[in-house]
């Protein structure tokens, strides 16, 4: 009986956590930078990263000509301080995670335009 309950249990809360995500957002497990920024940066940049009005302000569209080229140094400050309506994630984020998220925004968000 108990192996039924915690079965149920995890069915539900499964099709709960999936209601939460619509299928341009639904979360890969194999990349944890695909998974934060999913589950972080998706919701106000887009879950191509194409940008978005979020309330009276518009995150950029990551793939725009002036984010492409931006330095990592400016992108490493923007992430990890915030400004402009973004959150700060260096309390999320160690420096070497905010690299990596830097390092798939270039590679898997910028590419595909």
């Amino acid at each position: 009986m108990k192996h039924f309950v915690f079965v149920a249990l995890f069915l539900l809360f499964s099709l709960t956590q999936s209601a939460c995500f619509d299928e341009d957002t639904s979360v890969p497990q194999n990349n944890p930078n695909e998974v934060f920024f999913r589950q972080n940066c998706a919701v106000c940049h887009g879950a191509k990263g194409e940008g978005k009005q979020v309330g009276e302000k518009y995150a950029p569209d990551l793939k725009s000509e002036k984010i492409v080229n931006d330095t990592d140094e400016k992108l490493f400050q923007q992430i990890s301080n915030g400004g402009g309506g973004m959150p700060a994630f260096k309390y999320q984020l160690t420096d070497d995670q905010i690299k990596e998220m830097i390092q798939f925004i270039r590679k898997e968000i910028q590419k595909k335009k």
